[in-house]
C-alpha cells in the first residue's frame, strides 16, 4: 500500500480497517510498510493453516500458490518463484502540513497483471 490520508478513496475493505485501526492506536497513518507487513503476516498465517504447522518446511509448501485476501485485495504466491502477485499504487506525492509524511493523491491502482512478467519471460532472462 502507500501513504494516504483520510479522504482516500480505499479500494478495499481490509485497508480502510487497517489505515483507521493504526490510526486510532498510533495517532498517525500508516506508510506503505505497515500494509506490507501486515499482507505478509497474513500469508503466513494463512499458510500455517493450509499446511496445519509451524514447521518451515510445511509452511513454505502451503505458501506455493497460495491465495488469500491482502490490504491490496485478492492476492497470491507465485509457485515458481514466491512473488506475491497482488495491485501496486501510483500516483504524485503531495506534502501537507497535516502529516509527517508525503502522501499520494489521487491514488491510482495498477493490477499484478500490467507490471509482473509471466514465468515463460522470467525463466528466458534467467
Amino acid at each position: 500500500m502507500i501513504r494516504c490520508d483520510d479522504n482516500s478513496p480505499f479500494i478495499y475493505p481490509l485497508t480502510k480497517k487497517l489505515f483507521d485501526t493504526y490510526k486510532q492506536k498510533y495517532n498517525e497513518i500508516p506508510i506503505e510498510f505497515s500494509f506490507c507487513t501486515y499482507d505478509a503476516i497474513s500469508a503466513w498465517q494463512t499458510a500455517v493453516k493450509k499446511a496445519a504447522s509451524y514447521t518451515p518446511e510445511k509452511v513454505s509448501q502451503a505458501l506455493k500458490g497460495l491465495a488469500f485476501t491482502s490490504t491490496r485485495g485478492n492476492s497470491y504466491i507465485r509457485t515458481f518463484d514466491g512473488q506475491m502477485v497482488t495491485s501496486v499504487y501510483a500516483e504524485k506525492f503531495k506534502y501537507s502540513p497535516e502529516y509527517s509524511l508525503p502522501i499520494m493523491k489521487p491514488l491510482i491502482e495498477i493490477k499484478a497483471s500490467q507490471t509482473l512478467l509471466y514465468e515463460d519471460e522470467i525463466q528466458a532472462i534467467r
